[in-house]
């Protein structure tokens, strides 16, 4: 008897992230301190990287519908207004689990579980204030990238 059981579908909620096109890997970067994102984008551009940026979770989602074929890497703040990244680290598991994510505040991991009982437990957590060479470490070694013999000359 053809079709008297009942068959459980489950909905891939997913979003496909296309190839990654030759050339500079793309990193959001998520943080409503201006400043904050300025530095990273510094930091990052001058080491090769592209960055795009948002300044809180909901903007970051608008970047990620956008964006995600050629983003290889987030880099976000936990504490934000209008959406934290606490909720943006949802989002992009359920939507974009293939981009890795890199989360930073000025709150230590401890004190972010104490205070906001949250923290993205896979993702990498860079302590604000940090060092050009702390977020650069942070970020190949999340995309597994190498430095080059040129940026060991600009070092």
């Amino acid at each position: 008897m053809e079709g008297t059981g009942t068959t459980k579908r489950q909905t891939d909620t997913r979003i496909p992230v296309g190839p990654r096109a030759d050339g500079p890997r793309r990193v959001l970067v998520v943080d409503d301190e201006a400043g904050v994102c300025m530095l990273v984008r510094r930091i990052l551009s001058g080491a090769g990287y592209e960055v795009l940026e948002a300044e809180d979770g909901r903007a970051a989602m608008h970047v990620l519908l956008d964006h995600a074929p050629t983003l290889s890497l987030v880099v976000s703040d936990l504490v934000m207004p209008v959406m934290s990244g606490h909720d943006l680290a949802d989002f992009l598991r359920r939507y974009f689990p293939d981009i890795p994510l890199i989360m930073m505040s000025a709150y230590s991991a401890e004190a972010i579980r104490e205070r906001f009982g949250l923290l993205a437990p896979e993702a990498p957590f860079l302590r604000k204030p940090f060092m050009p060479d702390d977020m650069l470490r942070a970020v190949r070694a999340v995309l597994g990238d190498e430095v080059t013999g040129a940026e060991v000359e600009r070092s």
